[in-house]
């Protein structure tokens, strides 16, 4: 026990005196926080625009009251509400066949304005304590997945670099620990102390978890006191999302070293990768926004589904329970599976 105490402590000292792991892991996503916080957190749609909402099955008199900046259409035909929809003559569509169904028009207006029609059914469906669940209606149309939360574009973009942050602390990271590590020499010290393949994976696997943490908590922080974000965390939720992306990430890191052997081919890899995920996982904007010729690539980054992950925790996004318990246990299982692999591959050829 004392043993790994003490190798723990030896792996945390390191992690955190690693520059290149804490810039990409604490310092990098804190600097796109604050050049896009400053550029997103004054450009909010004005409180004068009026939302015009059309209602399907639903009493006018049951949600007027309700909602702010909104005028209303009454209809008994969906279909030419629709048509109104993408003609563009109303913003957004509430129906009650069961549960409240929402329909909004996206993608070919303004982000700021969808963020103010989010924000407008958001709150008046909040306080009218409404039943919410996400819709899939035509191609021109997307899915709405009102949170608990009444975010914008900020609140949007923090969640995304907050995903950022766990990628690279955990892809970086591992092609340090089994790259770096390696070629220095520094595996085969550890296992002359002596200390067995998984003690050494499982304490450095610990601390670089920690750095995880530690940018968590600083970047959320730093987004309260700066922008005064309005975040609605499930903790239990966004714990295990944590520890299972950050898991997945390692595993993520040690394919890359499987694939390009060379420690200094992986680190390349890894930083064009990075380039490319931060553009193509919908971390700044919704994956709608990017062309459909090119949007199937964003289904193969791995952080778009990290994103999902807390954006569904932080009540920004709803995915659904299924998917978010899947999508976890994915990345668990990705991320324990190649660190034993990595544990056999590249340490314990150092006995």
């Amino acid at each position: 026990m004392n043993k790994n105490i003490h190798l723990l402590k030896t792996f945390i000292k390191e992690t955190f005196s690693n520059k290149v792991d804490v810039f990409f892991t604490i310092a990098f996503p804190l600097l796109f926080l604050l050049i896009f916080g400053m550029v997103f957190g004054n450009t909010s749609a004005s409180s004068e625009n009026i939302v015009n909402i059309g209602l399907y099955n639903i009493e006018i008199d049951n949600l007027k009251a309700y909602f702010e900046n909104s005028e209303f259409v009454e209809s008994n035909n969906l279909e030419d509400l629709k048509t109104q929809l993408k003609s563009q003559k109303i913003d957004a569509i509430i129906t009650k066949p069961d549960n409240y169904e929402i329909f909004i028009r996206e993608g070919s207006i303004d982000p700021q304005e969808t963020s103010f029609i989010k924000n407008t059914i958001s709150n008046g469906l909040s306080y009218a304590k409404l039943n919410r669940k996400e819709i899939f209606l035509e191609q021109e149309f997307i899915s709405v997945s009102l949170g608990d939360t009444d975010s914008g574009q900020t609140e949007y973009l923090l969640t995304g670099i907050l995903s950022i942050s766990l990628l690279s602390g955990g892809m970086f990271s591992v092609i340090g620990i089994f790259g770096r590590y390696k070629k220095n020499g520094i595996i085969k010290k550890f296992m002359s102390a002596p200390v067995s393949p998984s003690s050494f994976v499982v304490n450095a696997s610990i601390s670089k978890l920690i750095l995880n943490i530690f940018s968590v908590i600083i970047l959320i922080i730093f987004a309260k006191l700066m922008y005064n974000l309005n975040y609605q965390f499930n903790w239990a939720e966004f714990s295990l999302v944590i520890l299972t992306s950050s898991l997945g990430m390692m595993g993520f890191g040690v394919i890359l070293l499987i694939i390009f052997k060379r420690i200094e081919t992986a680190s390349t890899a890894a930083s064009l990768l990075f380039v490319i995920m931060t553009f193509f996982s919908g971390i700044y904007f919704p994956l709608t926004l990017i062309p459909e010729q090119i949007r199937w690539i964003s289904y193969f980054m791995p952080v778009t589904y990290v994103v999902n992950l807390v954006r569904h925790s932080a009540n920004v996004e709803n995915i659904g329970n299924i998917e978010f318990l899947l999508t976890n246990l994915v990345l668990l299982t990705i991320g324990v599976v190649f660190l034993i692999v990595a544990s056999n591959k590249y340490v314990k050829q150092e006995i």
